[in-house]
């Protein structure tokens, strides 16, 4: 219990640091609402495609992500690997060893154990990403996020896009860090299932529903993957 009310006391801080306490009362309250229905609160982020000249990343094949898979520090379970294969993983490569990675996929996906997030055809979603431990606070996951910019300007889209927990603040502060901006919040409840955008300023918002299909929860959730990640 101890635990919990310390990392409760410093998600409150760090709201409070950022927003002000006003705001952060608003968003701890809405937070708490959402976790009692089984939910979340998620940061909607948002990055134009520019124009990227080089980058560490690249996108990596099968095979280098079927090797990954085998690796225990990188939170890559073959399950999810077998799953993912409509899926894109781009990475930093070291060593000849995968040290992070981020994925993207064309299709439908889960945001939220439960729910399934569409995203417009113009942009490219980051729904899993991690960074191996020993090599965080190198800006190994911005490398990827500039890789996947890259191949989304090739494929003719307009952005980059990502969904993270509103507490989850060093993935915040990664994709911060990497040109991401938040263009506004997502409160997901899931008894009733509610998924309501809130100051969303999108010009084509993503679109949310249940997850009826059960073939679905093969797919990691974005936001219990990007909350074990640490730039």
């Amino acid at each position: 219990m101890g635990s919990r009310v310390r990392r409760a006391l410093s998600v409150a801080a760090g709201l409070r640091q950022e927003y002000g306490l006003f705001r952060a009362t608003s968003m701890l309250l809405i937070r708490a609402l959402a976790r009692l229905s089984g939910g979340t609160v998620l940061v909607c982020l948002h990055k134009p495609v520019g124009d990227i000249a080089n980058c560490r990343g690249r996108l990596l094949s099968r095979d280098e992500v079927e090797r990954a898979a085998q690796d225990p520090a990188l939170d890559l379970p073959p399950a999810f690997v077998a799953a993912s294969k409509q899926s894109s993983c781009y990475g930093v490569v070291i060593d000849e060893r995968v040290r992070c990675y981020a994925w993207t996929s064309p299709e439908p996906v889960r945001a939220v154990p439960g729910t399934v997030v569409t995203m417009p055809s113009s942009a490219a979603y980051v729904f899993k990403a991690f960074t191996d431990p020993s090599f965080r606070r190198q800006g190994l996951l911005r490398e990827c996020l500039n890789a996947i910019e890259q191949g989304a300007s090739r494929e003719g889209r307009t952005e980059v896009t990502a969904l993270v927990e509103i507490h989850n603040r060093s993935s915040l502060r990664a994709f911060g860090n990497a040109g991401f901006e938040r263009c506004g919040l997502v409160l997901v409840l899931k008894r009733p299932f509610i998924a309501k955008r809130v100051g969303c300023h999108c010009a084509t918002p993503c679109t949310w529903a249940r997850d009826l299909d059960d073939a679905t929860s093969r797919l990691r959730s974005a936001t219990e993957a990007l909350a074990r990640h640490s730039h």
